[in-house]
């Protein structure tokens, strides 16, 4: 199974690569609208987004508009054993510095970790997506699987990944959290 999951991953990352940035800012545009409609996303107080890098869904205009709309903003930074930590930040601009692998993550001066109970919508990250059960494959580390497994049950889990990230299939292992949703530039995709 693990052959199966590397291959999708090198598959959807290369599908991804080959977007220009004004492809990757339309789409994330189209995407950031469906979800900032979605009424988890109205909402949520407390919402938890990952800061794009690279080909990503861009995610910075969605913080800064969710800033805006006066909700606590909450991002991960890599702690140690593989694990991460949820700190809240108040300006983009100014509250974050590279970290791991060149991420943006929160200052070390701004750190207060916020705990995972206090957040009632998490905006997740992934290489690819199943499309009829919101099986999530990430970039195989098991940050965000170890970090899903202890959230409360009323957290809302959104996945955002452009439409050519979704699959059929997607493999999963038995730590594997799916997706209430997943948004993508051209549909909502609901599951139970």
């Amino acid at each position: 199974m693990e052959k199966l999951r590397h291959s999708l991953r090198k598959k959807k990352l290369a599908a991804r690569k080959i977007l220009s940035s004004a492809e990757v800012r339309s789409k994330s545009n189209k995407i950031k609208k469906l979800l900032f409609k979605l009424p988890e996303f109205q909402k949520a107080t407390t919402v938890m987004f990952y800061v794009s890098f690279g080909k990503e869904v861009a995610t910075h205009a969605m913080i800064r508009e969710a800033l805006n709309q006066k909700k606590k903003v909450v991002v991960p930074k890599i702690k140690s054993k593989r694990t991460l930590a949820v700190y809240e930040i108040n300006d983009l601009n100014k509250d974050l510095e590279r970290g791991s692998f060149g991420i943006l993550e929160p200052l070390h001066s701004k750190r207060r970790i916020t705990p995972k109970k206090e957040i009632d919508l998490i905006i997740v990250p992934g290489v690819c997506f199943d499309r009829e059960k919101g099986t999530r494959l990430g970039f195989g580390a098991g940050y965000y699987d170890r970090f899903l497994s202890g959230i409360k049950d009323t957290t809302a889990l959104i996945g955002i990944a452009f439409e050519r990230q979704l699959a059929k299939g997607v493999p999963c292992m038995v730590h594997d959290v799916n997706m209430h949703k997943i948004v993508t530039e051209r549909r909502i995709l609901e599951f139970s």
